[in-house]
């Protein structure tokens, strides 16, 4: 699963030197994040529900760069 390997990373590298999730495409940035009707964060979806399920919350913005639109064609 690529969230997985993003928390790994993260573990890794440590909250103070990650700097930004990097995602091939649109597609992959709107995984990480998921809202409710209201237009609330759903804690239990995306990176959000990866947290919890470990214990723990990601408080905050966290930086997410799309290479979608700087790919050669």
């Amino acid at each position: 699963c690529i969230l997985s390997k993003y928390r790994i990373l993260s573990e890794f590298l440590g909250l103070e030197t990650m700097l930004a999730i990097v995602c091939s495409s649109y597609e992959g940035i709107n995984a990480l994040e998921k809202y409710d009707p209201e237009g609330l964060i759903n804690c239990n979806g995306g990176l959000h529900g990866i947290g919890s399920s470990i214990g723990k919350r990601i408080n905050g913005r966290f930086v997410v760069i799309s290479l979608e639109d700087i790919r050669q064609v």
